[in-house]
């Protein structure tokens, strides 16, 4: 376990790291202070910005060139991002140590692979070798807005009244990879079954993190950028919440992810991703 002091930033926050220093940024998280913040939601415009669509008619090889000649500020620049974790804390008081679940940072989201346009569906995640697709990211809803209730029915003539919502939001994409793979390891994700996190704090400590904890992302935008995905989840009888969501993405690589008590300006454990390509 490595502790350090960060700079207090609020949350999706993101600092750059300058390119001359000594150590690797996942490094720093350990033992860096860093530079003022910005909001990851001005990273995502930034990206909204320098993000370039492959034409219909444009071969493949004739995008890259084009990327590779445009260049942008985002072109080989890496960020550190502060992403909230809500959820998953467990506290063992007697032994004096603080989990939080794999579930809480899974990189599951609700993208169809379908959907996504060739230059976003070409970013990789893992090393593959696993069945199926999945993509990966990590987002949260920043707006939620609710519509007007309707009454639906199923087949079976039971009504109920839907409630629809309009959600938007805004995130990291990681990239299309084997179906519930851990994003950590590699394995499937049934076969893991040690916690994101896992640190030795006293009941102060423990307390204050579970008010103010937060994941540090060490981020590296790939081209294309950005992407705009969508999802909808349709109303049930057990479940009448109709969902429309569109979430604005930076497409990058996540190096590691570090647990932070943003109050207290601690790090306290850092993990690598697995590779993405």
């Amino acid at each position: 376990m490595r502790s350090a002091m960060i700079a207090g930033v609020s949350a999706f926050a993101f600092v750059s790291i300058t390119s001359g220093a000594a150590a690797t940024p996942c490094e720093d998280l350990g033992a860096g202070t860093f530079l003022p913040a910005k909001s990851l939601a001005a990273l995502v415009e930034q990206a909204r910005a320098a993000g370039i669509k492959k034409d219909e008619f444009e071969t493949t090889a004739q995008y890259q060139a084009r990327l590779a000649k445009a260049g942008t500020s985002l072109a080989g620049s890496t960020f550190v991002v502060e992403f909230p974790l809500e959820g998953g804390f467990q506290f063992d008081a007697d032994r004096g140590v603080v989990t939080y679940s794999k579930y809480a940072l899974d990189g599951q989201c609700l993208i169809d692979d379908f959907q996504l346009p060739s230059e976003v569906k070409a970013k990789r995640f893992g090393s593959g070798g696993g069945y199926g697709n999945s993509a990966y990211c990590f987002s949260k809803t920043v707006k939620r807005t609710p519509g007007k209730p309707y009454t639906a029915s199923n087949s079976f003539g039971a009504q109920v009244e839907v409630q629809p919502v309009h959600s938007s939001g805004i995130g990291i994409f990681l990239g299309i990879g084997s179906l519930l793979q851990d994003i950590f390891t590699g394995k499937q994700s049934y076969e893991v079954q040690t916690p994101l996190f896992s640190v030795n704090l006293s009941g102060d400590a423990a307390r204050s993190l579970k008010e103010n904890a937060a994941v540090l992302m060490v981020v590296v935008p790939q081209p294309p950028f950005f992407y705009q995905g969508s999802y909808y989840i349709e109303p049930k009888i057990d479940s009448p919440t109709e969902v429309f969501n569109t979430t604005d993405y930076v497409v990058a690589d996540v190096q590691c992810v570090a647990l932070a008590d943003t109050k207290l300006g601690k790090v306290y454990q850092m993990r690598y991703l697995i590779r993405q390509n």
